[in-house]
């Protein structure tokens, strides 16, 4: 049985740097405090990530991650009460557990209670992974553990992503499934139209404000608090779906006269880019695409990503449209079938031109 350490009294004491004057050494050294609960020291970690002002979506993966660790821990060993006996063993058998045994999809809020199945994906447990080194590596920078029990856990090997998007027939059923005689079928309409005409992000989409749009350039302002990297960035907008934006502003505003988003739900209020995602796929169920790609404003995205490519624009442009930090992350977007290959190297191969040159050509 593990001996338990006591809040005063037993356990490992902590010496406080000392403060520097006379008599005092410069070099005096902080030993570690491993007496910190582990309730407390995740505590101080998620302050420490809110002073930073992380975005909200990047604090609840912690949260995430930890609270999925700290319900196993607590199952499988309740002695562990302080942050510093969490041991590089528990954290390997932890990742085992995501890997064979965590329930899919276990934590989402309307899919957890259905059977997905057991083991989480490469990704995800990468995910967790990734979550509980930089926790610990801010428990060992507090001294408040001696040794990081993450720091010789490596990531899984991970295969290639294939990120699939629409067909054309796909993107018309869907867009004809909107009922435009209806605010929301014709708001759903114009959405689905400009996540395929600018590669935005759903949220970067559903918290698009009226002065975010200069119809003059004929672009949109993506805010940096909106925008994953925390960048603004100018987007180009066709005319056509500029003139979509122009009507469904005035729909807006007449349904509701206080509204300054494009996107507004029926109660007032900017529509969540989670309900946006329930609206898509109902028109995923209603065409019957869903049964074969998931309907939502990332496929979207992935969809206008291949679009770009295969009608001549360059992966660099792309790349600043879509918000990304390098070339590698836009290359993942752009998944070419066999089919959009060969239509590109019909109308690309250099056989063409040294055909026309070639004096001696048979062709």
């Amino acid at each position: 049985m593990t001996k338990r350490r006591t809040m005063n009294g037993g356990g490992v004491r902590r010496t406080l740097r000392a403060p520097i004057g006379k008599g005092r050494k410069q070099d005096a050294i902080i030993k570690a405090d491993l007496n910190v609960a582990l309730d407390r020291a995740v505590s101080e970690f998620f302050e420490s990530r809110k002073a930073r002002n992380l975005r909200p979506a990047t604090v609840e993966a912690y949260s995430l991650t930890w609270r999925k660790f700290d319900g196993w821990l607590r199952e499988k060993y309740p002695e562990v009460m302080f942050v510093s006996d969490v041991e590089n063993t528990h954290v390997r058998e932890f990742v085992l557990y995501l890997t064979e045994e965590a329930p899919r999809y276990g934590d989402h809020p309307s899919l957890g209670k259905k059977d997905f199945g057991k083991g989480l994906s490469a990704n995800s447990v990468n995910g967790a992974i990734r979550n509980l080194r930089a926790m610990f590596n801010y428990f060992e920078e507090e001294k408040m553990v001696e040794k990081n029990p993450t720091a010789n856990i490596r990531r899984q090997r991970t295969d290639d992503d294939v990120i699939q998007s629409f067909t054309d027939d796909e993107v018309t059923a869907l867009l004809d499934a909107c009922d435009q005689r209806t605010f929301v079928g014709f708001r759903d309409y114009v959405f689905q139209f400009l996540l395929l005409d600018t590669g935005v992000r759903n949220n970067e989409a559903t918290g698009l404000r009226f002065s975010d749009v200069n119809y003059k350039t004929r672009s949109l302002y993506i805010n940096g608090d909106k925008a994953k990297n925390r960048k603004g960035r100018v987007v180009p907008i066709s005319k056509e779906v500029l003139d979509l934006l122009e009507e469904l502003q005035a729909e807006a505003t007449f349904h509701f006269p206080e509204a300054e988003h494009f996107f507004m739900s029926t109660n007032g209020v900017p529509m969540h880019p989670n309900n946006m995602n329930k609206r898509l796929k109902f028109y995923g169920e209603v065409t019957g695409v869903e049964k074969r790609i998931r309907t939502s404003a990332h496929t979207w995205r992935h969809t206008a990503a291949r679009n770009y490519v295969l009608n001549g624009g360059d992966a660099y442009t792309l790349m600043r449209l879509l918000g990304h930090s390098s070339v590698t992350m836009t290359r993942r977007y752009v998944q070419m079938t066999d089919n959009d290959v060969q239509n590109v190297h019909e109308r690309a191969s250099a056989i063409r031109k040294f055909r026309k040159l070639s004096k001696g050509s048979r062709f």
